[in-house]
């Protein structure tokens, strides 16, 4: 009987499958999800050497492979040299049946650390890749005007700069970018107290202007100083921000600022805000969850928070918010027992149980989804009568837990 043949396209799909990770050539950005590269492992070698692989079984499987072998390049401890050597081979031209210059395939880089040399190089690879959609770059750099065709640029990885200073920088860069549809400012900025975000602003003249910007992604004091400084915002295609690396410290510190000014020019901006996620410690007590969702009432369009918890207290009065719809627990383990503690892992499974009980007694009424994420979300797998208990009780209530390993 002769071997089944398949379509070349579903065959496409296939090596696709097989050889991608989760997020890959993704423009959107999904609320606290890792970039592939940060998912670095034997898997992913594996799958890059998949793509080798196929480049090898026959010619037609080269003709559907040899893109995929080129779309994702990562630059990450890469050598000067080596990257002279990609920067030649992209640019090369290519004889008749050897296919297009490589660079042509090119649509997603991963580049970093930037020193000077190391940003040339880069640069005069991005200039091989007319086709690039995605650059997380590691840079310091506001001269985009070699990928003017991206549409997602992620500078999370980013140096640490002023509000003002990365308002400026984010200008310039993004002035080079028409079809910019994502941006990811550096994660933290470089802390400012409260007087001296309102003493900040923005460089005479200097605008945040992307016709087709979408989504947003910013540390908290960015959001401030962008929420009041709104009337010089340029984005007629705002639909999503997002805020990461959110300290509890800043609740105290801008909670007053973030009231006045959204009462002013900053209410169009939080309209937009859909997910917050706070960063460690976790050490939640009533007065300090009071505070939190009045900061959160804020937002009526938030659908997504992420916190950190060692421990959380209920609070004399339930919780509310109107719209959230999940949230993503992320359980770090009290710092005075030994990692690998038995006791000090049960001590964690009856905190998070605390939280998911203050969680249900709260009122969330769009409330459809609780994940648990980060570095001992193993442990709860492996607790099957854990799970299996919540899992039933929040399913009674029209609730989903689940554990989520693409999240960070």
């Amino acid at each position: 009987m002769p071997t089944p043949s398949l379509p070349l396209e579903l065959w496409r799909a296939i090596i696709r499958e097989l050889t991608y990770e989760t997020g890959t050539l993704e423009i959107e950005y999904a609320p606290f999800s890792r970039d592939p590269v940060d998912l670095v492992s034997g898997d992913m070698q594996a799958r890059r050497e998949g793509k080798r692989t196929a480049v090898l079984v026959c010619k037609a499987w080269r003709q559907l492979a040899l893109p995929m072998l080129y779309e994702v390049l990562v630059f990450d401890g890469t050598s000067e040299e080596r990257l002279n050597d990609i920067y030649h081979t992209l640019k090369a031209e290519r004889a008749a049946g050897e296919g297009l210059s490589r660079g042509l395939y090119v649509r997603q880089i991963f580049a970093g650390p930037d020193t000077i040399a190391f940003g040339r190089c880069v640069e005069d690879t991005i200039c091989c890749c007319p086709h690039l959609d995605i650059l997380t770059y590691k840079t310091t750099s506001d001269d985009f005007r070699r990928a003017q065709n991206l549409r997602r640029l992620d500078l999370r990885i980013g140096t640490l700069f002023q509000a003002a200073k990365t308002w400026e920088t984010i200008s310039k860069a993004i002035g080079n970018l028409p079809k910019l549809e994502s941006l990811i400012f550096p994660s933290r900025l470089n802390l400012l107290y409260p007087d001296e975000i309102i003493l900040l602003s923005p460089p005479p003249g200097s605008t945040i202007s992307a016709p087709l910007l979408r989504t947003v992604v910013v540390p908290w004091d960015m959001y401030i100083f962008m929420a009041r400084n709104a009337l010089k915002l340029g984005l007629p295609a705002l639909r999503d921000v997002h805020i990461k690396n959110m300290s509890l410290s800043d609740l105290y510190g801008t909670f007053h600022i973030l009231i006045r000014d959204l009462k002013e020019a900053g209410g169009a901006l939080s309209d937009k805000l859909v997910s917050i996620g706070f960063a460690p410690p976790g050490i939640w007590n009533p007065p300090l969850l009071n505070l939190c969702f009045e900061v959160l009432s804020q937002f009526q369009n938030l659908r997504t928070l992420r916190i950190t918890t060692i421990s959380m207290t209920a609070p004399d009065e339930r919780l509310r918010h109107p719209s959230l719809a999940s949230i993503m627990i992320y359980p770090v383990q009290n710092g005075h027992l030994p990692p690998h503690d038995p006791g000090g892992r049960e001590a964690m499974f009856t905190d998070t149980s605390q939280v998911l009980e203050i969680i249900i007694a709260s009122d969330f009424p769009q409330l459809h989804k609780i994940s648990i994420i980060g570095a001992h979300q193993a442990h709860f797998t492996t607790n099957t009568q854990w799970m299996e208990k919540w899992t039933r009780q929040l399913k009674e209530r029209g609730v989903t837990l689940d554990i989520d390993t693409l999240a960070t």
